[in-house]
Order: C-alpha cells, then structure tokens, then sequence
C-alpha cells in the first residue's frame, strides 16, 4: 500500500513539471507581441502617423479687394485750328463785346471769330464769336461763346447772338440747325475755343 502511494506522488510530481507553472485563478497571461516589418499599426498609430505627415491645413485668407481708384477726367481732344479759321473780330462784334463786358477799351485780341456757314436763309451767314467774360457768381474768367450774323446784317437791327454756353458747358437747344450744319456750327465753337487757348 505504501509503495502504491508513493507510486502516485511521483507520477503527480512528473505531472506537474511538465505543465509548466500555472497561472493564478482570476488572472491572464499576457501573450507576447513581436513586431513584424509587415503588419499594420494600430488605430492609434495610424492616427499619430496621419498627423505627423499630413501637412496641417489653414483656411486661405479671402483675397484682399482693390481699392477702387478715383477715376481720371478724360481729356477733352486736341482741336486741329484750320489755317485762317481764327478772325479778328469786325467793327460790330468788336462795339458788341465792349458792351457786353461793360469795358470799353476790351482788347481786340480777346475775342476770336469762327465761320460756322451760311445759315437757314441763303443771304446770311454766320459766325461764332468766343471771348472770356468774369463770371461773378463763381468770381472766375470763363470762356463764353455766341452764335452770330452780325458779319452779314446790313444793320444793327438785324443782328442776332444767340447763347452758346461756356467751353465747359456748351449748348445748342435755342438753335435750329441740324444735320452737317449743326455738325460745321459745334466744330466751329470747338475751333473759336482752341483758337483762345481752351
């Protein structure tokens, strides 16, 4: 009986060792990682791996706007003064302008006529006479100009000056030409200014 007994405790003892050392109850044995040149990393890794080599990405700033440039005045065009088209002024225009500049001694070489054609009746023709005149409302020297038959009236009475504005403003409405005499009578208004330097 005691060799019986002692035949088990050895077989048990041989037992044991072979198991290995056995882990406690309620515990896990954690198995062992080997890394691998080929596997995949985790999330975590893929995570830090994405924020390491994706360049960070900032919202681009909203394109600066122009700032609007004050526009330049368009200069008015060069007049080309046909030879001779700048007159002296007659006796009459000359009587008219001192009157109207209440000077009687206005110089003769401040005033300019301008052959605008002959008119809506074949025995007249008419001129357009330009001449600076004090502005007292804006306390400046404007050019003003006039359309006129005083060249071809046979007298005073039968003389017309109609308004034909400034060379800022011009204006035309009070005339009654149209086509290529309106078209000569515009071009000669724009001569009568060149010809004062305007």
């Amino acid at each position: 009986m005691k060799k019986l007994l002692g035949v088990i405790i050895v077989i048990f003892a041989l037992a044991g060792c072979s198991l290995g050392p056995q882990a406690e109850p309620g515990t896990t044995t954690p198995k062992p990682t080997t890394s691998h040149s080929g596997t995949t990393p985790g999330p975590s890794s893929t995570s830090s791996a994405r924020s390491s080599s994706t360049p960070s990405r900032t919202p681009s700033a909203s394109p600066s706007q122009t700032p609007s440039k004050t526009p330049t005045p368009t200069p008015k065009p060069t007049i080309e003064i046909p030879a001779g088209a700048c007159l002296a002024p007659n006796e009459a225009v000359l009587a008219w302008a001192r009157n109207l500049t209440a000077d009687p001694q206005f110089p003769a070489e401040s005033v300019v006529m301008v052959s605008a054609g002959s008119g809506n009746r074949a025995d007249e023709t008419w001129d357009v006479v330009a001449l600076p005149v004090y502005a007292p409302a804006t306390g400046k020297t404007i050019l003003q100009s006039y359309l006129t038959n005083a060249a071809s009236a046979s007298q005073p009475s039968g003389e017309s000056w109609i308004d034909l504005g400034t060379s800022d403003s011009p204006i035309w409405t009070s005339v009654t030409w149209s086509g290529d005499r309106l078209t000569a009578g515009q071009q000669a208004q724009q001569i009568a200014f060149a010809c004062l330097g305007q």
